[in-house]
C-alpha cells in the first residue's frame, strides 16, 4: 500500500488485495452474469406477463 516511504504512484495494487483481503476480511463481490435463469418456462407466463416481459426487454435494449 505504498509502504513506509508512502510512494503510492508505485503501489502494487496486488499487494492491496492481498493486504484488504488478508486483514480487512474482504472478499470481491460475485461475478454477476446477464444471462436470464436456464430453468425459466415462458409456457407458464400468462399473455399480460409476456407483454410486460416484452416491453421491458424493449426498453432495456440498445438504441438503434
Amino acid at each position: 500500500m505504498g509502504g513506509p516511504e508512502r510512494a503510492w504512484k508505485e503501489a502494487d495494487g496486488t499487494m492491496t488485495r492481498f493486504w484488504l483481503e488478508r486483514r480487512m476480511g474482504w472478499r470481491a463481490p460475485p461475478e454477476r452474469t446477464l444471462a436470464l435463469n436456464a430453468n425459466l418456462d415462458l409456457d407458464r407466463l400468462s399473455e399480460a406477463q409476456l407483454e410486460a416481459l416484452e416491453a421491458l426487454m424493449e426498453a432495456a435494449s440498445p438504441q438503434r
